[in-house]
């Protein structure tokens, strides 16, 4: 998921197209559920689609420029989609010779990290504030959908202006700092006291 999947010979699942008479060919490349993005595009070409993040490309060249474009082409999944992705080439050589092959992609599932926006409280002096899960999970979001658990306090900061004859203890701000559990979102909460 979020992840490009790249043909080459070093991964093992490198792309390629012959032709014994050398004859020009047209290649049409379709992706579903991603888009394809060729390596290079020097000698090539295109009546559909410039090889750079296509859903659908078509393009001519000879074999060498269109072998060389395929080296190190990369498959790049639809947003935070997974599950089944296909790639189809289908080449024809002007000559009435034709060839097409497809690809089954399985795209695997990654948690993604929840997300949260800053908040803001302000409180009466003089008074307890006592912090709800609601304080820290009003903006919480989560691709997956997966549930607000807790949080985790990682620091509480304040300053208090030295030698300052307009401070008042009503002018105090501070900030908590949390990270969302599972820990991986940092944000910050605004504490005013007034």
């Amino acid at each position: 998921e979020d992840t490009d999947l790249v043909f080459s010979v070093g991964n093992g699942n490198a792309l390629g197209i012959t032709d014994v008479d050398g004859d020009t060919q047209t290649v049409t490349i379709t992706a579903t559920n991603g888009t394809f993005t060729l390596s290079q595009t020097t000698g090539l070409a295109f009546t559909v689609g410039d090889g750079d993040d296509d859903a659908t490309m078509t393009f001519s060249g000879s074999a060498t420029d269109i072998n060389d474009a395929l080296a190190g082409a990369l498959f790049t999944p639809d947003t935070d989609y997974t599950g089944a992705a296909e790639l189809t080439l289908a080449s024809a050589d002007g000559n009435g010779g034709t060839d097409d092959a497809s690809i089954d992609i399985t795209v695997n599932p990654f948690n993604d990290p929840p997300t949260a926006d800053n908040e803001s409280i302000t409180t009466n002096e003089d008074a307890d504030y006592v912090f709800s899960d609601t304080d820290f999970s009003a903006n919480y979001a989560d691709v997956e959908g997966d549930n607000f658990d807790g949080i985790k306090i990682t620091g509480l900061d304040f300053e208090i202006p030295e030698n300052d004859p307009d401070f008042y203890p009503h002018d105090l701000s501070m900030t908590v700092s949390f990270t969302i559990i599972p820990l991986q979102i940092v944000a910050s909460l605004e504490l005013t006291v007034g």
